[in-house]
Parts: C-alpha cells; sequence; structure tokens
C-alpha cells in the first residue's frame, strides 16, 4: 500500500490510524527529515498542523508534483500557492 497518493486534487495520506485525505492547497510545505516526511497542513481554523509518514521525500516528489509543489531543497517541497 502507498503511503501517500494523489488523488485528483487531493492527497491521500497512510498515517497511523488510517488515511488522512486532504486537499492539495492546504499543505503548505513538505520537509523530510531521514525517512520521516512531515506534512505542515492548514486545518480549518487556520492553524498548522503536522502529519507524517515514513517513506522519502523523492517518492512523496513523484507522487504529488503534478499539484503545484516544487523542490526549493533536498529536504523541502513547497506548495506554489504560498510563495
Amino acid at each position: 500500500m502507498e503511503k501517500v497518493q494523489c488523488n485528483g486534487t487531493n492527497v491521500d495520506l497512510l498515517i497511523q490510524g488510517g488515511h488522512f485525505l486532504v486537499a492539495a492547497p492546504k499543505i503548505v510545505y513538505i520537509e523530510s527529515n531521514a525517512h520521516r516526511v512531515l506534512f505542515h497542513i492548514l486545518d480549518n481554523a487556520g492553524e498548522l498542523r503536522e502529519y507524517y509518514i515514513y517513506d522519502s521525500l523523492n517518492h512523496v516528489q513523484e507522487e504529488i508534483e503534478q499539484l503545484g509543489f516544487i523542490r526549493v531543497h533536498q529536504s523541502y517541497l513547497i506548495n506554489k500557492t504560498y510563495i
């Protein structure tokens, strides 16, 4: 099972406790540290929340770059909407 999949304009994350479906525009940026990929996501109240999966940033980039994410550093993907 893939840990991250693009589903139209949404991103489906397989996190501990199940699936988390998030609209791509809510993802501000993604960072990687070792094999832990951390998603920084705006919730409905405008607060920044963090969710992580164990995967490589390269794999995550392959899955979601068509949704407007760009690699700005070896450890960061940023949603172009927030630039």
